[in-house]
């Protein structure tokens, strides 16, 4: 007999860390926003952050 296995059992969360160029961040491009949207069409919670570097 097949086991079948609960989607509610389990519980998601993304952490989102992007690291964009400096032409990324003049023009407002994010792919973060983009993970965040889709994640959440799924009902996952997700935290997005972005990182600068010189």
């Amino acid at each position: 007999m097949a086991e079948t296995i609960n989607p509610q059992a389990f519980q998601f969360f993304v952490y989102i860390i992007e690291s964009p160029s400096a032409p990324d961040i003049c023009h407002s491009r994010s792919e973060g926003a983009l993970v965040a949207k889709v994640v959440e069409l799924d009902g996952i919670p997700s935290v997005t952050r972005t990182v600068i570097n010189l």
